[in-house]
């Protein structure tokens, strides 16, 4: 008998809806409310930058060398490197294991405990200063590598006053005690009437170093000088030249750079002065020494204002042929601010437009501690901020800029627990100083950054790694028809992994502030597990091992995004995010 139609039974109606979210990949917007940020933008991003695949787990970081003297951070590294060196650091990511497993080229030098040590063999040390540097009374130095035809050095300038330089053995300067090579130590370089001395000024009064049209340029402390050597000479009659009637709000000389209009060293090159106060003075030329004869040979070609810069001497940097400052108005590129000078400084959208009133609001309260710089890690393509470790408790460490290809749009994220201090690039790789617990004596180390899948990596395998925390939250987004309510019930996030990840995820409605989550993990699929498997051995699963899995979530609103709180192994990438909603009314 066949059944009535009131008794057939019938496919209930799908009334969710399968919607794709964009992957904020277009960074930390801090200047846009909830409301009118674009979607490809982030309210957060911690741990992770953006690539043309997703959003990818930066690297961890291992020790190099430990147990440096002192209670202070490793607050400069010096990289020597002349051209006799040639590359021997290991490719790609690095395991110390008991021991450093290879040798560099060159030498490289960290600044703590008031002295510099060699630090060249990595290891637990024992460490011995340098013999020549003298009494300092700042471990952060400004530094660069410089050769003539005497040879090659390393020169370096102390932020408190005095030069000191390294290099070649057989340098005829006439040093009273001899010129030291890098590997025997560092010289002190005085005021003098000798070759191998400095006439014209107290060297002791030098705080900055930089070169500019093949001399060697100098700040002096707490003044509006600088001071320039003769070409190719390291040592000489030193001449003055003195920026403070360029400055219009006052204060000191901070920095020098060179800016290379035309990509390279030539014509172009132009010299910028950055005042404490905010000026910038930027003059072209090519002889200062001609200047009185002939005012083409070292002319004023301008000045602009950027707002007062924050402590220290590490608030510029040179990326390719333009300059990079940070300041109160936020982080300025030189070729902007000179080609839209008639533009409000507020209103350019550079490169750091949509973090300026992050790194405005830092310097507001903490702009004369110290901790301040910028730098770029070339092999990471990163463009680092780094801030105050007080800023630490605040949710900030490092400020990190990700750039594949010139004119593709940049994309910021937060770099926590990375207790660095200072980088420099030496052999292809990456050295960051700092310590892990400021108050033990002796806890000063200098480690390799981004090397490693894990962080806090022990030179002795004590500790094997921890995995790094992230944070990932997206811009809300419709996710459906906008004004309208809708239920919000599963996420699938889509993950290509070498670890499987730890994951909570939280569901954020109507423009609600970012809080705690505490949704369970995606399971354990772990092709290989850390602390058992054995390095070199064992056999990573990389990122062949996809997971996308629908997470059951609550949520109702007429907008949504989720706060994703994991822990992951570095390279673990974000692929994709789908959403399951029901919709609703107006009501």
């Amino acid at each position: 008998m066949f059944g009535t139609p009131q008794k057939v039974r019938r496919a209930l109606e799908q009334v969710g809806s399968l919607v794709n979210a964009q992957l904020p990949t277009g960074g930390i917007n801090a200047r846009d409310s909830f409301q009118q940020m674009p979607p490809q933008d982030a309210i957060d991003l911690v741990n992770v930058v953006a690539d043309g695949f997703g959003l990818i787990v930066r690297q961890g970081y291992q020790e190099f060398a430990i147990d440096l003297p002192g209670a202070e951070k490793v607050a400069t590294i010096m990289s020597y490197y002349p051209p006799t060196a040639s590359f021997s650091g290991p490719n790609g990511q690095v395991k110390i294991n008991q021991a450093v497993g290879f040798s560099l080229s060159g030498n490289v030098y960290a600044c703590t405990n008031l002295n510099i040590y060699d630090i060249t063999a990595g290891g637990a040390g024992p460490w011995v200063a340098q013999p020549g540097v003298g009494v300092v009374t700042s471990d952060y130095w400004t530094w660069l590598n410089y050769q003539n035809a005497a040879g090659n050095f390393i020169v370096a300038a102390n932020d408190e006053g005095g030069y000191v330089a390294a290099g070649s053995a057989g340098f005829s300067g006439g040093f009273s005690s001899g010129f030291r090579t890098a590997n025997s130590g560092f010289f002190r370089v005085s005021q003098g009437a000798v070759p191998g001395t400095i006439q014209g000024i107290d060297p002791d009064l030098w705080c900055y170093v930089m070169s500019w049209k093949r001399r060697l340029w100098f700040i002096e402390k707490f003044s509006t000088r600088a001071w320039y050597l003769p070409v190719e000479q390291i040592t000489g009659e030193a001449h003055q030249w003195d920026f403070g009637t360029h400055f219009p709000h006052g204060g000191h000389l901070v920095a020098l750079a060179n800016w290379t209009l035309d990509g390279g060293v030539g014509i172009d090159d132009m010299l910028v002065a950055f005042g404490s106060e905010g000026d910038v003075v930027i003059f072209k030329g090519y002889d200062p020494d001609n200047a009185a004869v002939d005012p083409s040979a070292f002319q004023l070609h301008g000045v602009w204002y950027v707002g007062p810069l924050p402590k220290g001497r590490r608030s510029t940097t040179a990326v390719g042929g333009d300059v990079y400052v940070l300041s109160m108005f936020g982080f300025t590129q030189i070729s902007k601010l000179v080609s839209g000078s008639q533009i409000p400084l507020g209103a350019q959208k550079d490169l750091s437009y949509k973090i300026d009133p992050l790194l405005q609001k830092a310097q507001r309260f903490h702009k004369n501690k110290d901790g301040w710089f910028i730098t770029q890690l070339p092999r990471e393509e990163l463009l680092i901020v780094g801030m105050p470790e007080e800023l630490a408790n605040a949710g900030v460490t490092h400020l990190a800029m990700q750039s594949h290809e010139p004119g593709m749009e940049v994309s910021w994220s937060r770099f926590k627990d990375v207790p660095f201090a200072t980088y420099t690039t030496h052999d292809g790789l990456i050295f960051a100083g700092g310590q892990n617990d400021k108050s033990v004596v002796g806890n000063g180390k200098v480690y390799l950054a981004y090397s490693t899948p894990l962080d806090n990596v022990r030179l002795d395998d004590s500790v094997f790694g921890q995995p790094i925390r992230g944070l990932v939250i997206p811009a809300y987004q419709t996710l459906g028809p906008p004004g309208m309510n809708k239920q919000f019930t599963m996420i699938r996030p889509s993950f290509l992994v070498q670890q499987t990840p730890a994951l909570t995820v939280t569901v954020l409605t109507d423009y609600v502030l970012p809080g705690f989550s505490n949704v369970p993990a995606l399971p354990n699929q772990n092709p290989g597990i850390w602390d058992v498997g054995v390095w070199s051995n064992a056999k990573w699963g990389g990122l062949r091992y996809p997971i996308r899995r629908w997470l059951g979530v609550v949520g109702q609103g007429f907008v949504a995004t989720a706060q994703f709180d994991f822990t992951a192994a570095a390279d673990t990438r974000l692929m994709g995010l789908d959403w399951w909603v029901i919709p609703g009314g107006p009501l």
